[in-house]
Parts: C-alpha cells; sequence; structure tokens
C-alpha cells in the first residue's frame, strides 16, 4: 500500500501550505467520513494538476463546503442522466474486456459515488464510499466506460503516476517526464 511519502516522490514537495478543510462540518453536512489517506493528502497538497490533464480537487476549494458540494451534484447530476437514461454502465476490467453491469449508486445515497478529480477529456474520477472511510476506493469513467480500482485515492495516484498501474479510462502516464502543479487557492488557477 502507498503512503503519501510515495507520493511525494513523484510530484514533489508541497509548494505552499494548503488551504485548511473543516473536515468535521464538512462531514456534519454531507454524511460523510472521508478517508485518512485522503485527508493527510489534502493537509499536505493543495490542489494538484498533472500534465494539464488529470486534476485532483481539495475539498477546501472553495473553503464555503456548501459551495464545494454544490459542485460535486453538479459533477454526479451530469453521470446521472447518462446512467439512468441506459439503466445499465459497461465497466472494463484490467484487461480490456467490458461488461454490462448495474449502474453504481451516487451520493447522497448510501455507498454512492463522491467525486475528487477530473480530466481535461472530462474523464470524472470518484470515490466508491462506505460507511467505513478506509473501504472508500476509486472509479473512473469517461461516462461510457467506467472502471473500479479496489485501493485508496494515494495506492490510485502513485500507481497511475509512476506506471505501475493503467487504468484503461485514461492515457499512461510517463512519470519521467510528469509536470504536476499545486495551487493551493482557487486564485491560482489557471484561466482560459
Amino acid at each position: 500500500m502507498a503512503v503519501l511519502a510515495d507520493l511525494e516522490v513523484i510530484v514533489g514537495p508541497p509548494a505552499a501550505v494548503p488551504p485548511p478543510v473543516d473536515w468535521p462540518t464538512l462531514e456534519r453536512i454531507s454524511g460523510l467520513v472521508f478517508p485518512q489517506d485522503y485527508k493527510e493528502l489534502a493537509a499536505r497538497y493543495g490542489m494538484l494538476e498533472v500534465d494539464a490533464f488529470l486534476a485532483v480537487n481539495h475539498l477546501g476549494m472553495p473553503a464555503e463546503v456548501s459551495a464545494m458540494l454544490r459542485q460535486c451534484q453538479e459533477t454526479l447530476e451530469g453521470l446521472r442522466i447518462l446512467v439512468e437514461d441506459l439503466g445499465f454502465i459497461y465497466v472494463e476490467d484490467d484487461f480490456g474486456r467490458e461488461v454490462e453491469a448495474e449502474p453504481y449508486p451516487f451520493y447522497p445515497d448510501p455507498g454512492g459515488l463522491f467525486p475528487w478529480g477530473a480530466t481535461q477529456n472530462g474523464d470524472t474520477l470518484l470515490w466508491l464510499t462506505d460507511l467505513d472511510p478506509n473501504r472508500w476506493t476509486i472509479v473512473v469513467t469517461d461516462g461510457g466506460t467506467w472502471w473500479h480500482f479496489d485501493g485508496g485515492i494515494v495506492d490510485f495516484l502513485v500507481g497511475i503516476l509512476s506506471g505501475t498501474l493503467q487504468c484503461p479510462v485514461l492515457p499512461a502516464f510517463s512519470p519521467s517526464e510528469l509536470r504536476v502543479f499545486q495551487y493551493a487557492s482557487l486564485d491560482q488557477l489557471p484561466h482560459e
């Protein structure tokens, strides 16, 4: 199992102090208890952007919990509409085989998907939540194909960015050529 120090080797040390996350308020309002590996990541780094492609959101950005949860609901709504229209999803395994499956539930339903990142291609990176926050796993989707990783966010990021894990929904990253940008506030994000 990867630890935060393994991720730091890949993305570099924190460039700035990340914004605080009001965990008691966030967890009370959301009804979720977030995984310890993510809490440690959020305490060490702000938002991460890899190769101007993959963004790892920071739950303290925006600082207002209700605004952050609204953004999460907006992200989920588009996926929810796609899934409801079909009534099923295609889950791809590590060997590229797709099988038709029952859709995952969406937050705020118990065990529902909760977003934590995205790509420039429109892929969504989500947690598959659980009552036990240490059992949250990762789901990646482009809206058509879904892929499940049976590990936490730090394991996933270390695997994807080091090249030891390949997600069939995402392109492969070249560890020797990674460009990682760190943002400690929304004001620092590049604007188009």
